[in-house]
């Protein structure tokens, strides 16, 4: 048996949408604000420069992809 009704699993199909990438900047801020919680802050600055020149390469309702 499904773990949801229809009604439900039908509104979380829509969180699968292939949307538009939304604006770099505003995306790198965000991942620049939660890195800053890291434990590991050496770490977290190493990915946050690796991502300076990424291009997104998808985007959905809940997140966007990096390359």
């Amino acid at each position: 048996p499904d773990l949801v009704t229809s009604e439900v699993a039908d509104e979380l199909v829509q969180l699968q949408d292939d949307l538009a990438p939304f604006d770099t900047v505003r995306a790198l801020d965000i991942i620049k604000e939660e890195l800053a919680l890291a434990e590991d802050q050496h770490a977290a600055s190493k990915l946050l420069s690796s991502l300076q020149d990424a291009e997104p390469v998808a985007a959905a309702s809940l997140g966007q992809v990096y390359q």
